[in-house]
């Protein structure tokens, strides 16, 4: 479902070289960087989550890596026909307590959370985070090995080859959550560009009862899709805290992939 555009920003995102190869080999370059807007550069997204899926669904292990200030890099040699993802996955928690009449804070990953807090500490309040952001190229001809669906988190999976996408044309999506399918996710299409612009120029989406959309592709050039859920909660409005229960940290998950439309 399309819906009218917003005003938000952009945020984290992977950027291949390319996203199509020929030949019997080929090297591809990646960067990791979170901006202001889409695929500028603004600080460097860390590789310790980064997951690679080749074209026989393995696990492929970057060449090269290097992290600087405004973006991380890794190259990677591709000798195999077919897609390769490109994935960072980053799980955090953060959160709050008290200890002797003093509020503390802290933030570490979100699987070991519980050795930060020290015993005694009471009004404990934990947020968890589940982030992915995603990427494909293809060296020849494309398959669909490489787009497994993950179990755990937000994950968005187009239903044709994402190596081959041409304006004047569309792509079906399905969003998941925890490897089930979302109804009512909101979406954002962010292409690049927008400080040249002056303006966002997104579009809203919101999926179907089975977690489809469909896109339609304006015009070539490279696109970030994002989501979050839930939705966050308007200012001034109760979360969902006592749906969750006494004691249980509240959950957030985000998702956000690039795609390279070709003007023809």
């Amino acid at each position: 479902m399309l819906l009218a555009a917003t005003s938000a920003q952009a945020g984290p995102y992977i950027l291949p070289s390319a996203v199509q190869f020929e030949g019997k080999e080929a090297y591809v370059t990646v960067d990791a960087s979170t901006a202001e807007h889409a695929f500028d550069l603004g600080r460097a997204i860390p590789l310790d989550g980064l997951v690679i899926t080749g074209p026989d669904g393995g696990t492929l292990t970057p060449d090269t890596t290097q992290t600087g200030r405004a973006r991380s890099s890794f190259e990677l040699k591709l000798t195999r026909p077919g897609t390769y993802r490109f994935a960072i996955v980053q799980k955090s928690a953060f959160g709050s307590y008290m200890l002797n009449g003093e509020a503390k804070r802290f933030r570490g990953n979100a699987d070991t959370y519980t050795k930060d807090i020290p015993a005694g500490a009471t009004d404990i309040k934990v947020s968890t985070l589940l982030s992915r952001y995603e990427a494909y190229t293809s060296l020849g001809a494309p398959n669909d090995k490489a787009l497994a669906l993950a179990a755990e988190g937000l994950q968005i999976i187009p239903q044709s080859s994402p190596s081959e996408l041409i304006a004047g044309e569309s792509t079906t999506f399905v969003a998941y959550l925890d490897g089930e399918p979302i109804a009512d996710l909101d979406l954002r299409l962010i292409p690049g560009g927008a400080r040249f612009r002056g303006v966002l120029k997104d579009v809203a989406y919101k999926t179907g009862p089975d977690g489809r959309f469909t896109v339609s592709w304006s015009e070539g050039g490279l696109y970030n899709l994002v989501a979050n859920y839930p939705p966050r909660q308007p200012q001034g409005q109760a979360g969902d805290a006592a749906s969750r229960g006494a004691g249980q940290p509240e959950r957030r998950v985000s998702f956000s992939a690039t795609f390279e439309v070709q003007p023809f």
